[in-house]
């Protein structure tokens, strides 16, 4: 894995990879034992010492802590890069450009509205070849004519949307509690009309 790893500057495995670029043909050997190979038997003893001793005396610089914190802070870098860097979710990643592990939601009809992906019409003719157009007939089934101009759900806007919603954006109107009933009740009704 190492080898193949534009990343690695681990110094054995640059000598390794100046090697292969050099040498065609690289004969492996098996060696039985240690015997003979003086860096190999002097860790064959040490670890047959350290097996003699009844308690372990291990010294490690980082605490448990700081190691759990260091790893999730690399990892989140690495998430970050990649979300970033990414040819897809781009209509996710411009309502969420900063990954984070707080702010997920793990409801179904809520999601479709955060990915766009699922019950909206562009998805299925993107995906399933069907009509990209809104059941009333008049524009594309977008997320954002859903959300705002469909008037099929001018009731549900007037009965569990704020007065302002036109100002909001979607992540601001997912944040209401009460939005997020109106958007499950919209999420429902477009899947029964995919589902006709």
């Amino acid at each position: 894995m190492a080898l193949a790893s534009y990343c690695d500057q681990t110094s054995i495995i640059e000598e390794i990879k100046l090697i292969l670029k050099d040498k065609r043909n690289i004969v492996l050997c098996w060696v039985k034992s240690h015997v003979g190979i003086s860096g190999n038997e002097i860790a064959d003893s040490l670890a047959k010492e350290a097996t003699r001793r009844e308690t372990i005396d291990i010294n490690i610089k980082f605490s448990k802590r700081w190691l759990k914190n260091h790893f999730q802070r690399v990892i989140k870098e690495r998430w970050q890069q990649r979300w970033e860097f990414s040819l897809k979710a781009r209509y996710t990643y411009g309502l969420m450009p900063q990954v984070s592990t707080k702010r997920c939601f793990g409801d179904f009809y809520i999601n479709q509205f955060l990915t766009g992906h699922g019950v909206f019409p562009v998805y299925q003719m993107r995906f399933f070849g069907k009509n990209d157009i809104c059941h009333v007939g008049r524009d594309q089934g977008t997320i954002t004519h859903y959300l705002y101009g469909c008037p099929t759900f001018n009731q549900i806007r007037q009965g569990y949307f704020p007065s302002n919603f036109v100002n909001l954006g979607l992540l601001e109107l997912i944040s209401l509690p009460k939005v997020r009933v109106g958007l499950r009740l919209m999420g429902q009704f477009l899947l029964q009309k995919c589902l006709d």
